[in-house]
Protein backbone atom coordinates (compact mmCIF):
# COMPACT_ATOMS: atom_id res chain seq x y z
CA UNK A 1 0.00 0.00 0.00
CA UNK A 2 1.46 3.49 -0.36
CA UNK A 3 -0.63 6.32 1.09
CA UNK A 4 0.62 9.57 -1.11
CA UNK A 5 -0.68 13.49 0.61
CA UNK A 6 -2.98 11.57 3.34
CA UNK A 7 -4.26 12.81 6.17
CA UNK A 8 -3.83 9.77 8.33
CA UNK A 9 -2.37 10.82 11.90
CA UNK A 10 -3.65 7.62 13.91
CA UNK A 11 -4.47 4.02 13.74
CA UNK A 12 -6.53 1.42 15.97
CA UNK A 13 -5.87 -1.80 15.85
CA UNK A 14 -9.18 -2.40 14.19
CA UNK A 15 -7.91 -0.68 11.14
CA UNK A 16 -5.10 -3.04 10.57
CA UNK A 17 -6.97 -6.03 11.12
CA UNK A 18 -8.04 -6.78 7.53
CA UNK A 19 -4.48 -5.60 6.27
CA UNK A 20 -2.80 -9.07 8.44
CA UNK A 21 -1.04 -10.38 4.82
CA UNK A 22 0.33 -6.49 4.49
CA UNK A 23 4.31 -6.57 3.02
CA UNK A 24 4.72 -2.99 1.87
CA UNK A 25 3.35 0.27 3.41
CA UNK A 26 4.36 3.46 2.40
CA UNK A 27 3.72 7.00 3.57
CA UNK A 28 4.49 9.91 2.29
CA UNK A 29 3.63 13.85 2.46
CA UNK A 30 1.36 12.87 5.52
CA UNK A 31 0.28 14.84 8.64
CA UNK A 32 1.89 14.39 11.87
CA UNK A 33 1.59 10.84 13.35
CA UNK A 34 0.86 10.04 16.95
CA UNK A 35 3.52 8.25 18.91
CA UNK A 36 0.50 5.26 19.35
CA UNK A 37 1.24 4.57 15.42
CA UNK A 38 4.04 2.47 15.08
CA UNK A 39 2.43 0.49 18.19
CA UNK A 40 -0.36 -0.16 16.15
CA UNK A 41 1.53 -0.53 13.36
CA UNK A 42 3.14 -3.79 14.91
CA UNK A 43 -0.05 -5.97 14.29
CA UNK A 44 1.01 -6.23 10.68
CA UNK A 45 3.51 -9.25 11.59
CA UNK A 46 3.99 -9.76 7.63
CA UNK A 47 5.20 -6.52 6.79
CA UNK A 48 8.48 -6.77 5.10
CA UNK A 49 9.14 -2.60 4.33
CA UNK A 50 7.91 0.36 5.87
CA UNK A 51 8.55 3.81 4.42
CA UNK A 52 7.33 6.66 6.51
CA UNK A 53 8.16 10.42 4.97
CA UNK A 54 7.96 13.71 5.13
CA UNK A 55 5.26 13.59 8.52
CA UNK A 56 6.11 16.41 10.30
CA UNK A 57 7.65 16.38 13.41
CA UNK A 58 7.13 14.24 16.34
CA UNK A 59 9.53 13.78 19.00
CA UNK A 60 10.29 10.20 18.72
CA UNK A 61 9.24 7.38 17.60
CA UNK A 62 9.25 4.01 19.43
CA UNK A 63 8.25 0.71 17.92
CA UNK A 64 7.23 -1.96 20.76
CA UNK A 65 5.93 -5.67 19.63
CA UNK A 66 7.27 -7.72 17.27
CA UNK A 67 8.44 -6.60 13.41
CA UNK A 68 9.32 -10.13 12.77
CA UNK A 69 9.26 -9.99 9.20
CA UNK A 70 10.38 -6.52 8.82
CA UNK A 71 13.56 -6.20 6.68
CA UNK A 72 13.75 -2.78 5.25
CA UNK A 73 12.56 0.47 7.18
CA UNK A 74 12.77 4.21 6.57
CA UNK A 75 11.71 6.61 8.57
CA UNK A 76 13.15 9.92 6.33
CA UNK A 77 12.11 14.03 6.68
CA UNK A 78 9.92 13.53 10.22
CA UNK A 79 11.49 15.99 12.05
CA UNK A 80 13.11 13.79 15.08
CA UNK A 81 14.62 15.00 17.83
CA UNK A 82 16.45 12.31 18.54
CA UNK A 83 16.99 8.68 16.89
CA UNK A 84 14.44 6.28 17.40
CA UNK A 85 13.82 4.16 20.04
CA UNK A 86 13.75 1.31 18.22
CA UNK A 87 12.41 -1.17 21.19
CA UNK A 88 10.96 -4.14 18.81
CA UNK A 89 13.13 -7.21 18.06
CA UNK A 90 13.76 -6.86 14.59
CA UNK A 91 15.70 -10.22 13.87
CA UNK A 92 15.48 -10.26 9.57
CA UNK A 93 16.11 -5.87 9.55
CA UNK A 94 18.62 -5.75 7.33
CA UNK A 95 18.44 -1.79 5.48
CA UNK A 96 17.55 1.37 8.56
CA UNK A 97 17.12 4.91 6.60
CA UNK A 98 16.79 7.46 9.22
CA UNK A 99 17.72 10.65 7.71
CA UNK A 100 17.10 14.07 7.40
CA UNK A 101 16.35 14.71 10.94
CA UNK A 102 17.65 17.65 13.48
CA UNK A 103 18.69 15.00 15.95
CA UNK A 104 23.29 15.28 16.91
CA UNK A 105 24.12 11.82 18.33
CA UNK A 106 23.24 7.92 18.31
CA UNK A 107 23.89 5.87 21.49
CA UNK A 108 25.39 2.17 20.73
CA UNK A 109 22.40 0.97 22.26
CA UNK A 110 20.22 2.09 19.72
CA UNK A 111 21.99 -0.80 17.71
CA UNK A 112 22.05 -3.45 20.20
CA UNK A 113 18.72 -5.71 18.46
CA UNK A 114 19.30 -5.18 15.19
CA UNK A 115 21.46 -8.09 14.50
CA UNK A 116 21.19 -8.39 10.81
CA UNK A 117 21.61 -4.70 9.85
CA UNK A 118 23.51 -4.89 6.61
CA UNK A 119 23.27 -0.94 5.69
CA UNK A 120 22.92 1.76 8.01
CA UNK A 121 21.90 5.34 6.31
CA UNK A 122 21.83 8.42 8.56
CA UNK A 123 22.36 11.30 5.84
CA UNK A 124 21.43 14.87 6.29
CA UNK A 125 20.86 14.34 10.33
CA UNK A 126 23.01 17.41 12.40
CA UNK A 127 25.74 14.26 13.68
CA UNK A 128 28.60 15.91 14.95
CA UNK A 129 30.25 12.46 15.88
CA UNK A 130 30.57 9.26 14.30
CA UNK A 131 28.04 7.15 15.82
CA UNK A 132 29.29 3.70 17.64
CA UNK A 133 28.41 0.95 15.53
CA UNK A 134 30.32 -1.78 17.03
CA UNK A 135 27.75 -3.89 18.21
CA UNK A 136 26.76 -4.30 14.08
CA UNK A 137 30.07 -4.68 13.27
CA UNK A 138 29.68 -8.71 12.56
CA UNK A 139 26.83 -7.66 9.55
CA UNK A 140 26.99 -4.11 8.68
CA UNK A 141 28.85 -3.72 4.96
CA UNK A 142 27.43 0.35 4.76
CA UNK A 143 27.37 3.35 6.71
CA UNK A 144 26.40 6.47 5.19
CA UNK A 145 26.61 10.13 6.68
CA UNK A 146 26.63 11.70 3.70
CA UNK A 147 25.88 15.80 4.71
CA UNK A 148 26.47 15.22 8.13
CA UNK A 149 28.37 18.41 10.18
CA UNK A 150 31.01 15.86 11.79
CA UNK A 151 33.79 16.86 13.52
CA UNK A 152 37.08 16.00 12.25
CA UNK A 153 37.29 12.08 12.47
CA UNK A 154 40.64 10.09 13.22
CA UNK A 155 41.10 7.88 10.27
CA UNK A 156 42.02 5.30 13.00
CA UNK A 157 37.72 5.38 14.04
CA UNK A 158 37.33 4.33 10.05
CA UNK A 159 39.69 1.69 10.77
CA UNK A 160 38.64 0.28 13.86
CA UNK A 161 35.77 -0.29 11.60
CA UNK A 162 35.11 -3.93 10.08
CA UNK A 163 37.02 -4.37 7.01
CA UNK A 164 34.13 -4.92 4.79
CA UNK A 165 32.53 -2.03 5.57
CA UNK A 166 32.08 1.41 3.50
CA UNK A 167 31.62 4.39 4.92
CA UNK A 168 29.78 7.36 3.15
CA UNK A 169 30.96 10.80 3.74
CA UNK A 170 30.25 12.83 0.85
CA UNK A 171 30.15 16.62 1.82
CA UNK A 172 30.86 16.83 5.26
CA UNK A 173 32.82 18.45 6.23
CA UNK A 174 35.39 15.77 8.51
CA UNK A 175 36.02 14.09 4.92
CA UNK A 176 38.65 17.13 4.18
CA UNK A 177 40.50 15.76 7.63
CA UNK A 178 40.45 12.46 6.58
CA UNK A 179 41.83 13.00 3.23
CA UNK A 180 44.52 14.82 4.74
CA UNK A 181 45.49 11.94 7.19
Amino acid sequence: ITLWAHSITDIQPEDLYPLQSLTYLRMIYGRKLKDTFFQYLSILKCVVNIEIWNHGAFTNVIMPGNFSALEYLVIERCGLSKFPSLIGYFPVLRFLDVSEHPFTSVSASDFDKLTSLDRLILNKNKLTVLPDVSALSDTLTLLSLERNPLSAIDHREIQSLNGGLTVSLEDTPALSYLART
